[in-house]
């Protein structure tokens, strides 16, 4: 009898620690209007021509639309000359640019539901992952270099900005392999990992308008264009990214 009731407490014991709910997670929601997150320019942010990069984030979008996501870009009006690097996409595709060239076209995202994307550059080219596979890859290279801020959630002087749901932003100075990829997605990545320029995973007090950057470089940002709260600051909410691969199997809703 004690042998059973042994096993029937390690059980329930079992079964609480499976049922308590994760920490709660934030996301920033963005209005497609003005909302953003201004990173001021840093040499850590720029790729060289020809350099290795990978962009990571989860994102959410609540319809079909067509944004500038995030961004290093100096403004509209020159087709994108001064571009180092720019995700652009919609609920159908993805495009990402350099230098007014289309670097990648490939397979979108659903809306309302949440999305890993990975955006991967080196000499061989651009390729674009959606929840660890492959969803597009073409010849172009980063180029275009600038001393502009990184943005997220819009670049600068452009209109057609995100809206929607985004999490867990990544910037690597490196080209991640599709294991490493599909391997820390949904995982909460050590701030030190080689490689990794800065990651942005939005988990500041609601009320603050500071955006942090948890790796040595520091590279801390604001809610909208400074650190006033304006109309132009993207919202904190409950988010169940980037946790949602390993927990969800339906769509990650």
């Amino acid at each position: 009898m004690r042998q059973i009731h042994s096993r029937l407490l390690v059980a329930l014991v079992l079964m609480s620690t499976l049922a308590t709910p994760l920490a709660a997670q934030q996301a920033l929601r963005f209005d497609g209007a003005n909302d953003h997150v201004a990173v001021p320019h840093d040499s850590a942010l720029t790729i060289a021509d020809g350099g290795d990069l990978t962009i990571e984030f989860w994102m959410k979008p609540p319809s079909v639309g067509e944004w500038h996501i995030l961004g290093k870009r100096g403004t509209c009006s020159d087709a994108c000359q001064s571009c180092n690097y720019l995700v652009y996409g919609s609920v159908g595709s993805f495009l990402i640019f350099n230098s007014g060239a289309c670097a990648t076209n490939a397979t979108g995202v659903p809306a309302d539901r949440w999305t890993h994307v990975a955006v991967v550059a080196d000499s061989a080219g651009t390729r674009i992952y959606t929840n660890g596979n492959l969803a597009g890859e073409g010849l172009c290279t980063i180029s275009g270099a600038n001393a502009a801020a990184f943005w997220i959630g819009g670049v600068t002087d452009c209109a057609a900005r995100f809206q929607g749901d985004l999490d867990d932003v990544r910037l690597w100075n490196v080209a991640r392999s599709p294991t490493q990829i599909q391997q820390n997605l949904d995982q909460i990545i050590d701030p030190a990992t080689p490689g990794l320029i800065g990651t942005w995973r939005f988990e500041e007090a609601v009320d603050s308008q500071l955006v942090l950057d948890s790796t040595p470089h520091a590279l801390n940002g604001t809610l909208g264009a400074n650190a006033q709260i304006a109309s132009d600051d993207p919202l904190r909410v409950p988010s169940i990214a980037p946790f949602a691969v390993s927990l969800f199997s339906d769509g990650f809703e």
